[in-house]
């Protein structure tokens, strides 16, 4: 701290505002120095994506190898700055062809995510476009397969313009 007041102290002219980070706080909070010296910590961090998962349990598959699925589903959501709240599984024969779950099965996840807030909707398997679109209509929030979620962690973490048009 009287480190980064003596820099402060040394740029100021007493007549503009001072931003400086400091070490020893979290990459989300900024400490803010005004005229007088007074401190001020602003919490910088984004609000995070409320999401809930949605996974199948096929006629050859079964409920354990989904579930363990979904937890690592549910690992890549955090990364990517969401949490999950909720969890929907279902046993088919095969996907539907139009909503990937049954219709049932998808009234359900739209009553959760009227009722909760919910931002957006992770499907454990890859959405066809049209799948996408059904849902999405259906849903009315943002709908992402794990394919797009993976898509969409490596291009948060892309750094150079390169990294970046190979995600594109």
């Amino acid at each position: 701290m009287f480190f980064l007041k003596k820099v402060c102290e040394s740029l100021c002219n007493k007549s503009a505002l001072i931003c400086a980070k400091k070490k020893t706080m979290d990459k989300y909070r900024k400490v803010v120095y005004n005229k007088e010296m007074n401190v001020h910590v602003i919490d910088t961090q984004p609000e995070q994506e409320i999401t809930v998962l949605v996974g199948l349990v096929l006629r050859r598959g079964n409920r354990e190898e989904t579930l363990s699925h979904l937890e690592e589903l549910a690992f890549l959501a955090e990364t990517a700055g969401a949490k999950p709240v909720e969890v929907f599984v279902q046993r088919l024969i095969k996907p539907n062809p139009a909503t990937f779950v049954g219709k049932g099965m998808l009234d359900n996840i739209k009553e959760y995510v009227d009722e909760n807030g919910v931002h957006s909707v992770i499907f454990d398997e890859e959405l066809s476009p049209s799948q996408l679109r059904n849902i999405e209509r259906k849903l009315g929030c943002k709908i992402l397969d794990r394919t797009n979620l993976i898509l969409d962690i490596f291009a948060k973490r892309a750094r150079t313009a390169h990294a970046r048009i190979q995600v594109e």
